[in-house]
């Protein structure tokens, strides 16, 4: 009856694979597109969004929205947004990496649950409607006119990527970001 079948599955292979890079985010959030601003979770595959280095790359796929199990709400001004943003947790925010921190890149992301008490970053008590955005390589993406956000390739990033306590850690010695770049 309670037999240990250690072998049953051993032959079945993932068909799942995401090339390129992913971003969290929340549905409402608004990104720069060639034609304006429009909210991520309306944004069709091929529409191109605003990139840090100034250039407009297409978005690949657009994940099914969904709501978030945890989120945080960002009020404006927090990291340079033009208004209020409710983001899922685990959303990697884009930051100018402290000088005195030796980072890999010039720029270092890490989750907004990490920035939990900057500037009034919290959590939300409310479920939000949050997707994923799917790009051909790896990007920082300019939403709420100021505010960067990561779409980080599943291996081998460029921009070093700090998990929650790297990141706290990194906050407690080195402050807070004052603002991301712009």
């Amino acid at each position: 009856m309670f037999t240990r079948h250690n072998t049953t599955f051993a032959d079945i292979k993932s068909t799942i694979a995401v090339k390129g890079a992913i971003a969290s985010i929340g549905c409402d959030a608004m990104v720069e597109t060639e034609q304006g601003f429009k909210a991520a979770g309306a944004l069709l595959p091929g529409e191109t969004i605003a990139t840090l280095d100034g250039g407009f790359v297409p978005v690949s796929w657009v994940g099914q929205s969904a709501y978030a199990l945890t989120s945080h709400h960002v009020p404006a001004g927090a990291l340079d947004n033009c208004a209020d943003l409710d983001l899922p947790s685990d959303t990697l925010i884009g930051i100018e990496a402290p000088l005195e921190f030796e980072a890999t890149s010039d720029m270092i992301s890490m989750p907004v649950s990490a920035l939990e008490g900057h500037c009034g970053i919290r959590p939300t008590k409310r479920p939000i409607k949050a997707c994923t955005l799917g790009l051909e390589t790896e990007e920082m993406i300019w939403t709420q006119t100021g505010t960067l956000l990561h779409a980080r390739p599943m291996t081998d990033a460029f921009f070093q990527t700090l998990r929650f306590a790297e990141a706290r850690a990194v906050l407690a010695r080195f402050g807070a970001p004052d603002a991301v770049a712009a």
